[in-house]
């Protein structure tokens, strides 16, 4: 089961701001825009509003690369691998593991 959050953002803020349908830089700005309210969604801390812009750049800067990275052993399939390596390891950053 998805989290509540994943489809209010996506319908209610995502959709509504064009989602990916107006090209690709307005796709990432429109990734970075909803992860930066989510961030902002689950606290009125500095630190949520960092996770969110954090995860925001992350995750357009992922889309972005994923979108060239068609082609196995490409240096461009391999940065975006790292990336989402460094996606998925937020919390230490922001002090969030145990």
């Amino acid at each position: 089961m998805a989290h509540l959050a994943e489809h209010v953002l996506r319908d209610y803020l995502y959709i509504p701001l064009g989602g990916n349908r107006r090209g690709p830089r307005r796709t990432y700005l429109n990734l970075a825009a909803v992860m930066l309210l989510g961030g902002l969604w689950h606290g009125a801390n500095w630190t949520f509003v960092a996770w969110g812009a954090y995860h925001g750049l992350l995750l357009a800067l992922s889309v972005a690369s994923a979108r060239t990275a068609f082609t196995a052993g490409s240096p461009v399939r391999g940065a975006s691998e790292s990336l989402l390596c460094w996606y998925c390891s937020p919390g230490s950053c922001f002090g969030l593991t145990p």
